[in-house]
């Protein structure tokens, strides 16, 4: 009887032994695939512009929340303020007074537009980023406009600047300005917030 018990206290510790080592196995598997799964929400996607802008930089938020940077959209920002001493033709029709977020070597990747501290515009200027349908900087406007939905829009031919755009939902490509023919930026904005 008490080999019997032993045999089966032995057997019973074994399968103990056995489960928990099959456990502690597959919790490290678990925590492996935990931290990969992690590491894959963590690591930026390609920067999308949507009709909100690109998060976190977002029509409506407040500019004191933006981090100094995010990893896999912009390395640094900075204010930017126009000369008040300059003319209209010297500043030029696209130059942008507000906040620009710029790549690890200084490159201007987009720019923020605020009122009063919340972003009201978000504009795209380099090709890295694009809307959900593949638009982006430097597109031609034929490539533009066979993206579903794409409209062109004429200028108002009482406006200074004959410029020429493309509305994407509520996502605005702006053309050239000498022959339309290229899309120079991309901007999502809501101006109400202006008012």
């Amino acid at each position: 009887m008490k080999i019997q018990f032993k045999s089966v206290t032995v057997i019973v510790a074994t399968l103990m032994f056995m489960a928990c080592s099959y456990s502690a196995a597959d919790q490290n598997a678990s925590q492996g695939d935990t931290t990969a799964t992690l590491t894959e929400q963590v690591a930026p996607a390609e920067p999308v512009l949507t009709e909100e802008g690109l998060s976190p930089v977002v029509i409506g938020a407040n500019v004191k929340d933006l981090p100094d940077a995010v990893e896999g959209l912009y390395a640094s920002k900075t204010f930017h303020k126009i000369d008040e001493n300059l003319s209209d033709e010297e500043i030029g029709f696209d130059e942008i007074e507000g906040w620009h977020f710029l790549d690890k070597d200084g490159n201007l990747l987009f720019t923020a537009e605020e009122n009063e501290g919340i972003i009201y515009r978000v504009i795209a200027k380099s090709p890295t980023i694009k809307t959900a349908q593949g638009a982006h900087v430097g597109m031609s406007r034929d490539e533009a406009l066979k993206i579903e939905g794409a409209k062109l829009i004429k200028p108002d031919p009482e406006a200074d600047y004959q410029i020429y755009s493309i509305e994407l939902g509520k996502i605005s490509m702006t053309l050239d300005y000498e022959k339309s023919q290229k899309v120079i930026n991309m901007e999502a904005a809501d101006y109400s917030i202006l008012d």
